[in-house]
């Protein structure tokens, strides 16, 4: 930082240097799981998988789904979270899916 100054002929008061980070409030993963299943009324037994991406559309999301409906297991809910433009085409290529 100091050859910044050097270089720049910044005053010192002027920069502030900010760490790549962030305050995270850890929870238990039953408290978690318990509050997402009571926002979106899920029942606290099934299997939830979440699948997130920037780009849902080429971040395989059908081959996530592919692999989704090849489970055996019963009672499980799928979570599929993106923008809303994403979602949008997404449940409209859902519909030729099916």
């Amino acid at each position: 930082m100091n050859q910044i100054i050097a270089k720049t002929k910044i005053s010192h008061e002027k920069i502030k240097v900010i760490y790549p980070s962030i305050n995270i409030e850890y929870k238990k993963t039953k408290e978690v799981k318990a509050k997402i299943c009571e926002e979106l009324q899920i029942d606290l037994i099934s299997k939830i998988i979440f699948f997130t991406a920037k780009n849902i559309k080429s971040s395989g999301v059908k081959e996530f789904l592919d692999i989704c409906s090849s489970l055996t297991y019963q009672d499980f809910k799928i979570i599929i979270a993106g923008e809303k433009k994403q979602i949008t085409a997404l449940r409209f290529q859902l519909a030729k899916y099916q």
